[in-house]
């Protein structure tokens, strides 16, 4: 996890990288050294190889994104993204405590793809393929199972987005959309609202039958969120 720490002016002022391995328990705790002011802590957690701290510098420019992206890649996975940020004030000649809860930036979705059987492959290469749209450089990457005729993929979805204008595409493979499906239009038909304060797991099945495409979300299973850091 990553704990930086912005002054008045949302300039940096004390970062530090803090890591939970070999922790028991949901918490963990460290010691800062400030001058006297008023100061925000911003807790990024949960960010491994596929997340960077882009810009971390200035608050008003710091963001989380792809390292992939920053190369003008594509962006094959990222992480489950955690964040908290509180704002203190420190007192001279005074030891004080604070806690910073964290909460999920994040959906994590799950995408089945069934009834691939009586399509054509090559080589067990999968006959379906994934793309996130609109900006087109994430290609969540997935599992083909030839025996079942099941493709799955799993990737997270930064929960900031307007739903509304993310696509999931599905493509085959000669590059031809078989079907595209609005991903905040599936939650709502659902009734699920990614507003709330819970870390989602959304699993969605497609099946290809022949002669169409249906999509359902079949069930989803939401945790607790507050310092689920382990």
């Amino acid at each position: 996890m990553h704990l930086l720490v912005y002054g008045q002016d949302n300039k940096s002022v004390q970062q530090q990288i803090l890591n939970f391995d070999g922790q028991s328990g949901k918490y963990y705790t460290t010691g800062l050294n400030l001058a006297p002011g008023r100061y925000r802590l911003v807790a990024a957690g949960n960010a491994f190889e596929n997340t960077v701290l882009d810009a971390p510098a200035n608050l008003e420019s710091l963001r989380l994104t792809s390292p992939a992206y920053l190369a003008g890649s594509r962006i094959t996975g990222n992480d489950s993204l955690y964040l908290g940020q509180k704002e203190i004030e420190v007192s001279p000649c005074k030891r004080s405590q604070d806690t910073v809860d964290m909460a999920s930036i994040h959906l994590n979705l799950n995408v089945f793809v069934r009834g691939l059987q009586g399509m054509n492959t090559k080589n067990g290469n999968s006959p379906v393929k994934g793309v996130i749209d609109p900006l087109q450089t994430y290609y969540p990457a997935g599992t083909y199972y030839g025996t079942l005729g099941l493709f799955v993929s799993r990737f997270n979805i930064f929960r900031g987005n307007d739903l509304y204008g993310v696509f999931l595409m599905l493509f085959d493979s000669i590059g031809q959309e078989l079907e595209r499906f609005n991903l905040g239009l599936l939650l709502e038909q659902a009734g699920l609202d990614p507003a709330h304060l819970e870390d989602i797991s959304i699993p969605l099945e497609v099946v290809i039958t022949g002669l169409e495409i249906s999509i359902r979300i079949s069930s989803w299973e939401t945790e607790e969120l507050k310092a689920m850091l382990q």
